[in-house]
């Protein structure tokens, strides 16, 4: 009999009690997911929401006429950390201001490590 029922959440947004990482796992759980697999595919989106965040700054580069692989500084490095953060604000009790503070510890933190790994011939750019 339980595997002719099935589960339909009655509304779109998060759940009201429950972290997002608590719905997530809960999805993975209805789905039948084993916990390591489960945890894997929430892990992947957070990576795929990062690239999501390369993707759409660099889809704002070329509509503002940018040449590829230009730098824009902020723009290259803000969505590709915000998005994350925002995935997974509830799951770690993350506010406003460690969002912000994480964002800009991302930005400088990438831009020292450009720099250092351009000094080391590892990159083409300095940036």
């Amino acid at each position: 009999m339980r595997r002719l029922l099935g589960y339909v959440a009655q509304e779109v947004a998060l759940d009201k009690i429950l972290t997002g990482r608590e719905l997530l796992q809960l999805q993975g759980d209805l789905y039948h997911l084993r916990p390591a697999d489960r945890d894997g595919r929430i892990v992947e989106l957070i990576g795929l929401l990062a690239m999501a965040g390369d993707l759409l700054s660099s889809f704002i580069k070329r509509r503002l006429g940018r040449p590829s692989s230009s730098m824009m500084l902020g723009l290259d490095q803000v969505p590709e950390a915000l998005l994350p953060l925002l995935a997974v604000r509830e799951a770690f009790a993350l506010d406003a201001p460690a969002i912000v503070v994480t964002v800009i510890a991302f930005l400088l933190l990438d831009l020292l490590l450009s720099q250092l790994l351009y000094r080391l011939g590892i990159r083409q750019r300095p940036y």
